[in-house]
């Protein structure tokens, strides 16, 4: 069984933030009927590249498109007729969530606002996403993912110190404001089984990217300072640091409790005389010359490869309890088998394309209903009649009526 077998979504998203979190519903088993512009479709179904690589599939797909629409469904309409107006609305009047990421001025204009979809749909939860949230004077500024890093302080908390504000090419705020708004799905879907009542609920790209940072922001809020940008080479400690070894990768520490791992790591790596070397007896003593440590290190590290390193420290005694591992690149992950052991990434064959791909899988493992990530991104409009059928009990000339007029 699906987790959310049953569930109708409609769901005016575009681009990353709004798709991403329909997607998580739809992998989840929820029937998300993604509504696209008539004649230009979603935006991402355009998009030519990625970070200045090209990110076309094959059949013109797009990347984008595929990662954050599959399992769903594609119905077009013209939103500014009203005809196409009404007929959004008879489909939220029989969906249990209504979804968009739309300006709020302009989900007004469209006459699509929470108190226009819960006149027709009492017990509807309708979740809005946004770059700044819905209320104060920049509701209606528009955003995408680099502004979210740009505006929540993520750009200059990443980074080394003094380089200029930084940004992550991994759409970040996206990804976070997507995964919020599947949160508020969810809580809003969870509240109405319990109480028989709809609501309205909102994220944003700055509130998620803050609540992402919420213990760098509360010590800038609490401690009245924030948080360093921090080099390797002036880790504020040097067992949570990471070092280049002899064939140019890297390996990471994380060692919290570095008073009482401080034997084992030296005996691990073959620097037993560190423990003798007043400069580094305790973690004080290490944080006050963190910078000779780190040189001394980063001279033992480059001695051996990265896989023979970890080799060393794991079969060491109490080794294998210490926090180490690889640096990895994106491209590593996808022949990491503790990765594919946990389906972090599935493989399948896909239907438009031709032929097998891979794929994220998804985040969340569920015993008893699993999550089904492998699934095509649909056709544009794929299933514009089907829907209108089995949502709304179209006939074949009705659906014809309104192709005629342009609706859909």
């Amino acid at each position: 069984m699906e987790a959310l077998k049953g569930i109708r979504i409609v769901d005016l998203t575009v681009m990353q933030l709004g798709p991403i979190g329909t997607r998580m519903l739809a992998d989840l088993g929820a029937e998300v009927v993604h509504i696209e512009n008539r004649e230009t479709g979603d935006m991402s179904r355009g998009l030519r590249y990625l970070s200045g690589i090209p990110a076309q599939l094959a059949e013109g797909r797009s990347l984008v498109w595929e990662v954050c629409n599959a399992n769903k469904k594609s119905l077009t309409v013209d939103l500014k007729k009203p005809e196409g107006r009404q007929l959004l609305l008879q489909l939220a009047s029989q969906a249990d969530a209504f979804v968009h990421n739309l300006r709020p001025r302009a989900v007004e204009a469209l006459g699509l606002s929470y108190d226009d979809v819960k006149a027709v749909n009492p017990q509807i939860v309708y979740v809005a996403g946004s770059g700044y949230g819905s209320r104060g004077p920049e509701r209606d500024f528009p955003a995408y993912d680099y502004l979210g890093q740009a505006r929540s302080g993520f750009m200059t908390s990443v980074g080394p110190p003094g380089a200029p504000p930084t940004q992550t090419n991994t759409g970040i705020a996206d990804q976070i404001g997507g995964i919020m708004l599947s949160y508020a799905t969810l809580l809003g879907l969870l509240v109405r089984a319990r109480s028989g009542r709809g609501q309205y609920l909102e994220v944003s790209h700055l509130g998620s990217m803050m609540w992402l940072q919420m213990v760098a922001i509360a010590a800038a809020a609490v401690l009245g300072r924030e948080l360093p940008r921090l080099s390797p080479d002036d880790a504020a400690s040097p067992l949570w640091n990471h070092y280049e070894c002899a064939d140019g990768k890297w390996i990471a520490f994380a060692v919290l409790q570095s008073d009482r791992y401080w034997p084992v790591f030296c005996r691990a790596i073959g620097r037993e005389d560190l423990l003798d070397d007043p400069r580094f007896r305790d973690s004080d003593s290490r944080r006050a010359n963190r910078r000779e440590l780190i040189g001394t290190l980063q001279q033992v590290f480059r001695s051996r490869t990265r896989d023979e390193w970890l080799q060393t420290i794991r079969s060491a005694p109490g080794g294998d309890d210490l926090p180490v591992d690889r640096v990895q690149t994106v491209s590593d992950l996808l022949n990491d088998p503790q990765v594919w052991a946990n389906d972090y990434l599935v493989e399948y064959d896909h239907p438009f394309l031709g032929r097998r791909v891979i794929m994220p899988g998804f985040p969340i493992f569920l015993s008893e209903t699993p999550a089904e990530p492998r699934g095509p991104a649909p056709e544009f409009g794929q299933h514009t009649e089907e829907v209108l059928q089995e949502w709304l009990g179209y006939g074949w000339q009705r659906i014809e009526e309104l192709r005629q007029k342009g609706v859909i």
